[in-house]
């Protein structure tokens, strides 16, 4: 809690295999791949957090906030499961033109509400994967509600994206989309492979 954080190579703020946790009003800026990551965490909240400025550090993405899990070699559900029960609240994730302002991997029930994001390549991403190994994360219970994401970048994609595995090993289920504002980017609202999604008042 009011932490500064900056120019660091690997992560801001990361949790991992952490349970009942609390993130708030941190300022994290300038730095590379994650600003607050939680890798299997559960049962936590991130809230009043400010991330401007995340670049790539020599990768292909880099999140402002993201839930997701370990999907190297060796990892499987039972040492790297789902992150699960987090909140994302009333947060900012700014100048990040290469990736995302908020992302899960396979959430269950993971909440973002009442969040903004400014310039990011895409707004939020609620997607489902797999590891190395196989397994498949398909995304369950997961919300966004309330937020807002604007952009005045000229290469974008997604505002809000949602779904479950393109090989069919998992769709999505029950995700609730409402209230949001999406502005600037490239498509508005995507979902695919999806079960019992709602979509309103958007």
């Amino acid at each position: 809690r009011d932490c500064e954080v900056t120019a660091w190579g690997g992560g801001g703020i990361v949790i991992e295999n952490a349970e009942n946790f609390e993130v708030a009003d941190n300022y994290i800026h300038d730095g590379a791949l994650y600003g607050v990551a939680t890798f299997s965490a559960k049962n936590g909240t991130v809230s009043h957090n400010i991330v401007d400025t995340i670049g790539l550090g020599g990768l292909t993405y880099c999140y402002g906030f993201q839930a997701t899990y370990r999907a190297f070699t060796g990892y499987d559900k039972t040492s790297a499961p789902a992150s699960s029960d987090i909140i994302f609240s009333d947060n900012l994730a700014m100048n990040i033109p290469d990736w995302e302002a908020y992302d899960t991997h396979g959430g269950v029930r993971i909440s973002f509400v009442n969040n903004h994001a400014y310039d990011t390549y895409a707004g939020l991403v609620m997607g489902s994967s797999d590891n190395v190994d196989g397994d498949a994360y398909p995304l369950q219970y997961c919300k966004a509600i309330g937020n807002t994401f604007y952009t005045t970048l000229g290469t974008t994609t997604y505002g809000i994206a949602e779904g479950g595995l393109s090989d069919g090993t998992g769709n999505s289920e029950s995700s609730i989309i409402e209230g949001n504002e999406v502005i600037g980017y490239e498509i508005g609202i995507r979902f695919r492979f999806s079960n019992n999604l709602k979509i309103v008042n958007n």
